[in-house]
């Protein structure tokens, strides 16, 4: 008898979009197949309680999209908090569209966002952020950080985000001098490893130890699926839909038991459809 730790939620990532401007070349988004659209409120206001009875470590407001693109951004975000007054609330941004009209949607509700640049010059944002416009985004970062002086607001905290791509350690040292001065002692810069999205992008290498999502993770696609892991860009991995089903009946069902066995029996990755079939992470036995 295989044994199989206790799962509990701690992290969802919900999608508002999977909608993006970019056509970036580390992003499943440029081979994703699924349908395009928003999630609905009737959807929010449906899990938003479920969500509330857990107790989250974050809740991730972004998936293969671009959150601020919602029609409804403010509204999905104000039930939300209403729901998790002090879960913290992270939301994910190329920075094409962080106005002061879309940071005000935010203001007050999220805790972070997060704006991926990826590079200290231009030349370097453009080989990553194809579509992106660096001169833009900077401006857009810049105003935001003024605007939210200028307010007196504390949140969001703003976390000016590189991807290690190979820009070499000269780059990054030039990208953390340039953005520590201009930033609050509540922001971040960030450096974050570069992933593979279960083996979806080529020439990325990129392992971990055991696989925590089956256990600890779920995301929720913009149409109410929900899938074992935050890199499924395709659904491969969809237990269950949350307009018809809850959190709980999904995460604890037998079918979702039975890809935990296997993961601990070495055999997962053997389902060939599954997005765990193409993934990096080791087999457990």
């Amino acid at each position: 008898m295989v044994h199989i730790p206790t799962p509990k939620i701690k992290i969802v990532t919900m999608e508002f979009t999977n909608y993006c401007n970019l056509a970036c070349w580390m992003c499943p988004h440029n081979i994703m197949t699924r349908t395009t659209g928003f999630m609905s409120l009737d959807l929010v206001k449906k899990i938003s309680p479920q969500l509330a009875k857990m107790d989250l470590q974050m809740l991730g407001l972004h998936g293969i999209g671009e959150s601020l693109l919602h029609p409804q951004l403010r509204e999905c975000l104000q039930i939300l908090r209403d729901d998790l007054p002090t879960t913290h609330m992270g939301l994910a941004t190329n920075g094409t569209f962080l106005t002061e009209k879309n940071f005000n949607k935010m203001e007050g509700l999220v805790d972070e966002v997060s704006v991926a640049i990826d590079g200290f010059t231009e030349d370097t944002y453009k080989k990553h952020r194809t579509g992106g416009d660096f001169k833009k985004v900077l401006e857009h970062v810049y105003n935001i950080m003024e605007y939210r002086a200028k307010i007196g607001s504390e949140k969001p905290y703003i976390a000016v985000q590189m991807i290690d791509l190979g820009q070499g350690e000269e780059e990054k040292q030039k990208f953390e001098d340039f953005w520590r001065p201009k930033i609050l002692k509540q922001d971040k810069v960030r450096f974050i490893t570069k992933a593979n999205f279960g083996g979806q992008i080529p020439g990325i290498d990129f392992q971990i130890k055991k696989c925590a999502a089956l256990y600890a993770q779920v995301s929720v696609l913009w149409d109410g699926r929900m899938t074992t892991c935050c890199w499924d860009s395709d659904g491969k991995n969809v237990m269950g839909n949350l307009n018809e089903e809850t959190f709980d009946e999904i995460f604890f069902s037998q079918e979702y038991d039975k890809l935990r066995e296997k993961h601990e029996l070495g055999t997962l990755q053997k389902e060939k459809h599954l997005l765990c079939n193409t993934c990096l992470v080791p087999a457990c036995s």
